[in-house]
């Protein structure tokens, strides 16, 4: 026979005082179980007996079965692995409860997300999330994010936030598409798990037979935007981290949404409009869309967000230091209503789709503002006709002969 190295002092000191099994032994020489028999017999060293399964302790060997690995307990006891599952499903027809540590990782998890994990996966799926299945035997998909090593603070925070759902945060290896050159990205990884398994399936485009509609340029799978989406003050703030940008000197943020469709684009702005951001753009560059939220809007949707940026990396996307307010744009301080010199009058008008329609001139400012509040209201109703703007008028110029 080849010498391996087995020698006495060699199989004493794995076999008896590291008590490891003949199959470990055999495993880490590259032979067979019955060479290493055979060399115990050889040099009369004892063999521990097979039938130990009566003398262990049930609860320490549950708490060890669940949380090492099969080999790791057949170490500890001086078996195989295959002896440990053994004994476990001899304990489990006795009626006890034994998990190996994949199972009860797996009942760790919770079965539902917390309203706070929900809007959280809600903002980064918006922004750069991924739910995806790996190419293994397990039928369940996860989670996953990657952002540049700048940003690894704001990964560790949603990790926080998701708690037992995450398995791993870790540097990455990548290649920048720009210089190409490889650089470290970091990297959160969850757990998969029916929850992830139900939420692909919600952000994923399919047919009706459920399958896949591929993207053509690239055949990869198409992400879209739920239409039951709620977005909260904490989810559009995630979102903003991730995919966002602000720009205080001209008073405007945004959001790259350029992989939705405008179908997408449309239930995002509704949301936005629900949180009382009213004034947006939606600017098309490549027949992709990039949502504006404009200055009259602004200071409201950062006074928003604000409170749920806290990472302090990601603090410069609510930035307002260049931020210089506008200054008044008329005489009278309120839209729509100014002095107009040839008159010595107070004018007040309404601008619909560019056009812009003459509602009178006053001899003083508070009619006018009344006149310019009138206007909006029917504004505000969808009521655009000509027509009745002249009636606002006609009103106010009764009004005024009335008072005279």
């Amino acid at each position: 026979m080849k010498s391996i190295g087995l020698t006495k002092e060699f199989l004493i000191r794995e076999y008896i005082e590291n008590s490891k099994s003949t199959v470990r032994i055999a495993q880490e020489l590259n032979v067979g179980s019955a060479c290493i028999n055979y060399n115990l017999h050889k040099f009369n060293i004892p063999i521990r007996p097979t039938s130990l399964f009566g003398s262990i302790n049930t609860i320490e060997f549950v708490d060890l079965f669940k949380s090492k690995t099969a080999q790791e307990v057949g170490d500890f006891y001086g078996v195989s692995d295959r002896t440990i599952y053994e004994w476990a499903n001899k304990l489990k027809q006795k009626g006890v409860v034994v998990l190996s540590n994949r199972e009860y990782e797996i009942e760790q998890i919770p079965k539902e997300l917390t309203s706070e994990q929900e809007q959280l996966i809600d903002g980064s799926m918006l922004g750069d999330g991924c739910i995806w299945k790996p190419m293994t035997n397990t039928c369940e998909c996860g989670f996953s994010e990657k952002h540049c090593m700048q940003q690894a603070e704001y990964l560790g925070y949603k990790a926080k936030i998701l708690g037992s759902l995450v398995s791993e945060v870790r540097n990455q290896k990548q290649l920048a598409s720009d210089y190409y050159v490889e650089t470290t990205a970091r990297v959160l990884i969850s757990k998969f798990c029916p929850i992830f398994t139900k939420l692909e399936k919600r952000w994923y485009k399919r047919d009706e037979l459920g399958s896949y509609i591929l993207n053509k340029n690239n055949n990869h799978r198409i992400k879209i935007v739920p239409r039951d989406i709620k977005l909260t003050p904490f989810s559009a703030a995630i979102w903003f981290q991730d995919d966002g940008w602000n720009d205080a000197k001209r008073k405007t943020a945004g959001f790259c949404t350029n992989c939705f469709n405008k179908g997408d684009v449309e239930v995002l702005l509704n949301q936005l409009d629900l949180l009382s951001i009213k004034h947006f753009s939606v600017v098309w560059i490549r027949s992709q869309p990039v949502i504006h939220v404009l200055s009259k809007s602004y200071i409201d949707f950062i006074d928003m967000i604000s409170p749920h940026v806290v990472v302090e990396c990601m603090k410069y996307k609510v930035d307002t230091s260049q931020y210089i307010p506008s200054k008044k744009l008329n005489t009278s301080g309120c839209i729509g209503v100014s002095y107009n010199v040839k008159y010595k009058k107070w004018g007040a008008y309404i601008s619909i789709n560019t056009e812009k329609f003459i509602l009178g001139y006053y001899d003083n400012k508070e009619d006018a503002f009344i006149a310019r509040k009138l206007a909006d209201k029917l504004r505000n109703e969808g009521i655009v006709d000509k027509c009745l703007f002249l009636e606002i008028k006609e009103i106010m110029e009764n009004k005024n002969e009335n008072n005279n």
